[in-house]
Order: structure tokens, then sequence, then C-alpha cells
């Protein structure tokens, strides 16, 4: 899992009672690098070569996302904003005098004007910000802050689900989920400690499938991230220059 998803975007969303050390696997960092090269770099290169800056919001980013293609950022004359509710779920501190800066806000009510961004990127932050009022205003913001935007979101048909290494778990009914995550281990998860806390985590995500993206994002072209042929992950993706 993402380091932001601990703490981040919605004020709404509980804050108490989450896990610690919920990293991400090495198979989830290699499909993320996959869809840089495949899709992110491709975007930023055309935006560079449009005006030769490239300025990116990243809504509920970490600064170790950007680590990897660092030089990329040289190159593009790409300055990238971490917005988060809390800095140290950027991890910024590790990022200083690098290319890559924080900015505390709420994903559903970003304070910059129209167009501040040449693109907004998001990658598995829309499934958490709450309810389908909370994922309509974020991708509101989405897409008045930048004429291109990238919104990656794992997808609800694929039988496994990310957030809590479980085949099938985001299929059963919510209660069935939060009873689940009170009985066994979920891992990363723990065993929840009560059932008021089981319901809290089970509701941290909220799965969309490409219907839901694309009635978030109408003017995006659907990309499909696949495993073994079926559809993984979801990403909006408009881009300004084509």
């Amino acid at each position: 899992m993402e380091e932001h998803l601990t703490d981040h975007l919605s004020r709404q969303v509980p804050k108490t009672n989450w896990p610690e050390n919920i990293d991400d696997s090495c198979s989830q960092s290699r499909f993320r690098d996959s869809r840089k090269r495949r899709f992110l770099l491709p975007l930023l290169r055309r935006i560079h070569a449009n005006g030769g800056r490239v300025r990116v919001l990243d809504i509920g980013g970490a600064a170790s996302y950007w680590g990897s293609i660092s030089a990329d950022l040289e190159a593009l004359n790409c300055s990238v904003v971490l917005l988060n509710l809390y800095e140290r779920v950027a991890g910024i501190k590790a990022s200083k005098g690098t290319r890559v800066s924080f900015e505390c806000g709420d994903a559903r009510s970003i304070d910059h004007a129209d167009c501040s961004f040449d693109l907004v990127h998001s990658n598995s932050v829309i499934e958490h910000v709450g309810n389908w009022r909370d994922m309509r205003a974020m991708a509101c913001e989405v897409r008045r802050l930048a004429p291109s935007y990238f919104v990656q979101t794992p997808n609800f048909w694929f039988p496994y689900e990310p957030h809590y290494g479980q085949p099938l778990f985001h299929w059963l009914p919510e209660q069935v989920r939060a009873r689940w995550m009170l009985l066994a281990e979920c891992k990363p998860w723990p065993k929840a400690p009560s059932l008021l806390v089981a319901h809290e985590w089970v509701e941290r995500a909220k799965m969309l499938s490409a219907g839901q993206v694309h009635a978030l994002f109408p003017d995006a072209k659907i990309e499909r991230e696949h495993f073994f042929g079926m559809t993984k992950s979801l990403i909006a993706v408009r881009s300004a220059f084509e």
C-alpha cells in the first residue's frame, strides 16, 4: 500500500486506530514503476515539449514515489507539489533540495486557482477519500486544476483486494468484512482490536469500477493495467496535447 494511505485527503476520514507499518509490497512497487514508464513519463514529456516546464500537483502523494524518476524530473524541468493533510505522510523531509515540495490540503477542496498546474496526478488515492460525494468533489478538483491529469485506482472487478491483501474481500458485504478483520489477520493488517475499529478500517477503501471512473472523469481516456489478462487497475488520463 502507498505510504500516504495512513492519513490523508479527507478530514472526515477517521485518523485513529490505523495500524502501523503498512508498507508497499515489491509486486505493487513493480506495477507502479511500470505504470510510470508506460503512462506517466510520456505524458510529462508531451507537456514539457509544449511549454518547457511541467508543474505537477500530486494529490495524496509521497516523495518516495517520485524518487525513482528524479533524473527525469530534472530533464523535464518538472516540479512536484505533494498535497496531503500531514507533512509526515508525504515523507517530504527525505527529499529536501529536490524538485518535490509539500502543501497541506484536502483533496475535496484545494486552495489553488483554476489551471494552476500543468498536470494533476493521483495514485491509488480516490478510493480512500470517503463516499461517492467525496470522490466526486475530488474529481472536480482534479479536472479544475490542470488541463492534463493522471488518476489511477484499483479495479473493483479484479478478484484481489490490494488494500487488505485478500482475494474477493471487497466483494463481501461490509458487515462480513468487518467481522473478518475482527477475527483474523488481513495481512499486512493485524486483527482489529474491536468491531468499532474493524468498521473504521473497512471504510478506508471503496473500490471503483471502470464505469464509475468514467462517470467521475468523463473527459478522460480510461487506460487499463492488466495482470494475467484481467484489468488490475484503471487510469483516467486526460492530455491537453492530444
